[in-house]
């Protein structure tokens, strides 16, 4: 096959939807190139394209100093493959950030080869040691397209692509809408995509009308999706089951054939399921079954409950941290919706329903009498617990029993939880606030029992002089004694100095 025939962006997607796994050879200046293909997915290519070698990339990222990737080239000056392994082994940089950088190298040398023209071969064979496989980042397939297309496709060439759809109304098809954001377009892109996207339909001229973008973009935008089968005919997607009318792939191939892959390459969840990194167990499962909806088959429904599994986790891990935050924050409703997720997913953790009973009675500013009543259940439950659940618990009961109105109960929870955990600085400060406020009220029911009012103090009879207690006591008699025996001194010195004198 030739690019001239096929277009190169919708080769690389037509190579995607169909899990393409091997490699494509062409030309570059009379040597054989070949870009290797995983599962759809582009993973490396040796096509030459100046400053993309490993160690260009990661010194421009600064990951590497000079000196350091001036060894990186002189130990693999040809092999980027062996430059990834010397890398590594070397420890210069970690796999993970060698694999990335590889990613990048692939995604700039693929973008490169949108500006060729020629005879294109594909071979079943991938030709790549197995240990570098396993460690090869895919690249951005509908990303690469889109710098492709703006960097190589002139709009010559994306009108001649398009003429057929001059007269036809068209829309942009529902998968743009999962898929837009992994294209990389910019705002103003993103905007002139919404503003079509808003019709009911539009044709190719209308998009000279929509401000904010030139034409030659514009063709290029268009042609973009059209290479990905996301720019079709308007209705078609309603009759035809999403079909593209330009012979593509429907939607429910691509999302499979994407979902199938990406959770293959370790992807994470969220990422897979387009979610937000706060996203909800609700919204995980809404977002499941909407792809269980457009996938099939045995190894489609294993890898959905693989990535069920993988989303449970990390929304477990982020519940966890929210709900420690919102707590610390006083943010009820927050942590009651953190909290629930968790405990759905670990139903059998006490401290998990203890945290939630609590936040639940604040979130109901402690109104409710069924939510009071369980969270006093859950403190029951946590008798067994170490002393730091305990603590918590016993902070939570002092709140309760002051709530009720039962202060020394109060007290001695506080003063509980102080003990077992000395950290808990506002069990401290209630308990001294109930102290307070305990010698406070006795000190007027002892002046209520007095007839209502207070016995005034006697009044210290005033002292003539203040003694001190050196003058009482064996004193006097110290003092004496102690002038006697200076006078002696003072005595014997005058006699001295006579007889010396005379």
């Amino acid at each position: 096959m030739t690019l001239e025939d096929t277009g190169w962006g919708r080769l690389l997607f037509a190579l995607l939807s169909q899990r393409f796994t091997g490699r494509a050879e062409l030309d570059q200046d009379g040597t054989r190139r070949s870009i290797v293909f995983d599962g759809g997915f582009a993973i490396w290519t040796d096509y030459d394209v100046p400053n993309t070698g490993l160690s260009e990339i990661l010194a421009s990222a600064g990951m590497l100093a000079d000196d350091e990737a001036a060894a990186l080239r002189q130990h693999a000056p040809d092999d980027s493959l062996d430059a990834f392994a010397r890398a590594v082994a070397d420890g210069t940089v970690d796999a993970e950030t060698a694999a990335m950088a590889m990613r990048d190298q692939c995604e700039q040398r693929l973008i490169a080869t949108a500006g060729r023209r020629g005879e294109l071969a594909l071979r079943d064979e991938i030709d790549l040691p197995s240990d570098a496989l396993d460690h090869l980042e895919p690249a951005r397939t509908l990303r690469v397209i889109n710098f492709g297309v703006r960097n190589h496709c002139s709009p010559d060439r994306a009108e001649r692509a398009l003429e057929h759809l001059e007269d036809v109304d068209l829309e942009i098809s529902h998968a743009y809408g999962k898929y837009g954001e992994r294209f990389g377009f910019d705002s103003g892109e993103k905007g002139t995509l919404q503003l079509l996207g808003d019709r009911a339909s539009f044709k190719l001229d209308d998009l000279l009308q929509i401000s904010g973008l030139d034409a030659v973009r514009g063709v290029q935008l268009l042609y973009t999706l059209w290479s990905c089968n996301m720019l079709v005919e308007a209705g078609s997607e309603s009759d035809v089951s999403a079909q593209d009318v330009s012979g593509g792939h429907s939607e429910s191939s691509l999302v499979q054939e994407l979902v199938v892959a990406k959770i293959e390459t370790g992807a994470p969840a969220y990422e897979v399921l387009a979610l937000a990194q706060d996203a909800t167990l609700d919204e995980i499962d809404t977002a499941m079954d909407e792809l269980a909806a457009k996938v099939a088959g045995e190894v489609a429904g294993a890898s959905l409950e693989e990535l069920r599994t993988r989303a449970y986790v990390q929304r477990e891990m982020a519940a966890r941290t929210i709900a420690r935050k919102a707590l610390a924050d006083r943010r009820w409703s927050r942590a009651v919706s953190a909290l629930r997720d968790v405990q759905a997913l670990r139903n059998d953790e006490l401290p998990v329903a203890l945290d939630l009973a609590w936040a639940v009675w604040n979130d109901e500013e402690r109104r409710g009498d069924a939510q009071m009543r369980a969270l006093d259940e859950a403190i029951t439950a946590c008798g067994e617990q170490d002393d730091d659940v305990l603590a918590r618990a016993m902070f939570y009961r002092g709140h309760v029993r002051k709530h009720q109105g039962r202060a020394k109960e109060a007290l001695a929870a506080f003063d509980r939880a102080a003990e077992l955990d000395p950290r808990l600085l506002d069990a401290q400060r209630e308990a001294r606030a109930l102290s307070g406020s305990a010698q406070t009220s006795g000190k007027q029911s002892k002046a209520s029992r007095g007839g209502g009012k207070a016995p005034s103090k006697a009044q210290p009879k005033p002292i003539a002089g203040v003694k001190s207690k050196y003058w009482t006591g064996a004193w006097p008699y110290i003092w004496v004694f102690a002038g006697i025996m200076l006078a002696v001194m003072v005595g014997a010195q005058v006699l001295l100095r006579l007889d010396r004198e005379f």
